[in-house]
């Protein structure tokens, strides 16, 4: 098999999976993380075991090539084919086959959680919503008063309804 996949075609999918994943650090990609966030009635933690460790022997993945590996071979267990390597070779001027995941968007949330789970709460894995959700504040500058030589500002926290002033 070519191992930097240079003889197949590379679907957008790969691409954009791939992006999604990398913008999150693709050092954090675990293979804790990738089965729980791959797994499926179809995909089996198992079975995506076999493929991890057909593609990488190590805890992470180390490569976009490893990542498109693991992907096409996901694709072709799907199909009902055995995990093999060998197989991708069939793929010389073809298009890899696009395994069947949910959206990107349901991913990318998906891999956030495992994210914040695994990090331990060390590193903010936080989307804007995700935050707003949690409290919205807003800060107001409160009127000058007469002989005043500082100015106050007022804290609202909406969620929780609120104020402070400093």
């Amino acid at each position: 098999m070519p191992s930097d996949l240079s003889g197949g075609i590379i679907p957008t999918a790969y691409r954009d999976l791939f992006e999604m994943i990398n913008s999150h650090g693709l050092e954090n990609l675990t293979f804790t993380i990738f089965s729980a966030l791959f797994e499926s009635k179809a995909l089996t933690k198992a079975i995506l075991n076999q493929i991890w460790y057909t593609v990488t022997h190590s805890n992470s993945i180390g490569s976009r090539t490893d990542f498109y590996k693991c992907l096409a071979l996901m694709a072709l267990v799907q199909q009902g084919k055995a995990i093999d390597e060998k197989l991708l070779d069939n793929y010389v001027n073809r298009e890899l086959p696009i395994p069947a995941l949910d959206s990107v968007t349901d991913l990318e949330d998906r891999l956030i959680r495992l994210l914040r789970n695994d990090q331990k709460k060390t590193t903010l894995c936080f989307r804007y919503n995700d935050l707003c959700i949690l409290d919205t504040i807003q800060v107001d500058k409160v009127p000058e008063k007469k002989g005043n030589k500082h100015f106050f500002l007022a804290l609202k926290k909406l969620h929780f309804r609120s104020n402070t002033f400093f």
